[in-house]
């Protein structure tokens, strides 16, 4: 690989082939580490939330990545879900703090879907300045909607998150993407909570 040194003397093994941005003696995270779908339930109460990332790498320091958070009125994520925020963007993959990287989420659109009638009468309820019909979604990237703590692109346009993977498993400090804690790179958290699974 570009700019790999190896020891005096020391070979590869016949027909061993390294595999694009494969650093022998580093476990450097790459964006392309980060493909596919991670998903993970949250049991809340009366209620339980499943969240769902997809990414894209682009490149080794970042890509696309697509964002879904069902809610349900049962535990486990059983039932059917009363609504679901989707939202999606970029990503970069910043500076390795031993335990962790450093990860920013550029987000470029956030909506939400009522997934039934009595769900769209909440929603309108809860975020009065947009409009909710069942079964459609509804793009509240300029509105944001308060009560759900989400704000208007305007105004948190990026989320700063940490996150660190293992075998199977990626690790963040929070399961949520879309909130407006996260919004400025000084209040990025410094703990890893919450892990999803392929």
């Amino acid at each position: 690989a570009a700019g790999e040194t190896m020891a005096a003397g020391e070979t590869m093994a016949a027909g061993e082939t390294m595999t694009a941005g494969e650093n022998m003696d580093s476990d450097e995270l790459i964006a392309s580490d980060l493909d596919g779908t991670w998903s993970a339930c949250m049991d809340e109460e009366l209620r339980s939330v499943y969240y769902q990332y997809d990414f894209v790498g682009g490149n080794a320091l970042g890509g696309q990545w697509s964002y879904v958070e069902d809610r349900f009125g049962e535990g486990n994520c059983l039932g059917q879900a009363s609504m679901r925020i989707e939202a999606n963007g970029s990503f970069t993959i910043g500076q390795n703090l031993e335990t962790y990287y450093e990860i920013d989420f550029n987000i470029e659109q956030i909506g939400i879907k009522a997934l039934n009638a009595n769900s769209a009468t909440i929603l309108n309820t809860l975020c009065p300045d947009s409009n909710f019909t069942a079964q459609e979604s509804t793009d509240i990237s300029d509105l944001g909607c308060e009560r759900l703590n989400i704000a208007p692109l305007s105004q948190c346009a990026a989320n700063y998150h940490i996150i660190q993977k293992n075998a199977e498993l990626i690790t963040l400090a929070q399961y949520s993407l879309i909130s407006n804690g996260l919004c400025q790179e000084m209040l990025r958290p410094n703990e890893l909570n919450v892990s999803l699974s392929r």
